[in-house]
């Protein structure tokens, strides 16, 4: 549907409701400015076409629907995308982490023994830390594994 919207003393448009909302949200319409469809003759107040509490729609900052979409299938599957791009960045650094820079390694104590010298104070790898980078970089794995499920069983947007 069109609109007209009167501003400066002048009937200006016609304008699709989507860009009346868009000028809107960036103040080039005052407040008190008025409009009205085409197929009517009565002026009414432009915030009350455009905000969405009127209509009867949900409200969605102009940022959000720029990166999510505009419509709530939109919106959940680039939320979706989003979740899995998220888990796979994160699986990626946490196993890329213990892979190659957590340290599973400890020293010994060293010890004098007269005559001989002195002997321990090396590194040598503790089992528990062993373990634990086991675990770390299977997390981290399993991670990086969901991500990707989850963005590839996102259903694709239908191509029109």
């Amino acid at each position: 549907m069109q609109y007209y919207v009167w501003c400066d003393d002048k009937e200006i448009g016609p304008y699709e409701l989507k860009e009346l909302r868009l000028y809107w949200a960036e103040d080039r319409f005052p407040v008190g400015t008025y409009a009205r469809s085409e197929t009517s003759s009565e002026w009414i107040e432009l915030k009350d076409i455009v905000l969405p509490e009127h209509t009867g729609e949900v409200a969605i900052p102009i940022g959000i629907k720029q990166y999510f979409g505009s419509n709530s299938e939109d919106i959940q599957r680039n939320k979706l995308n989003l979740i899995g791009k998220i888990f796979r960045v994160s699986g990626a650094v946490i196993a890329v982490y213990f892979f190659l820079f957590y340290d599973t390694s400890v020293t010994t104590e060293s010890h004098y023994i007269s005559g001989v010298g002195r002997i321990g104070g090396e590194r040598v790898n503790n089992l528990g830390l062993m373990q634990n980078r086991l675990l770390g970089s299977i997390f981290g794995m399993v991670l990086l594994v969901i991500g990707y499920v989850m963005v590839l069983t996102n259903p694709k947007k239908p191509t029109s």
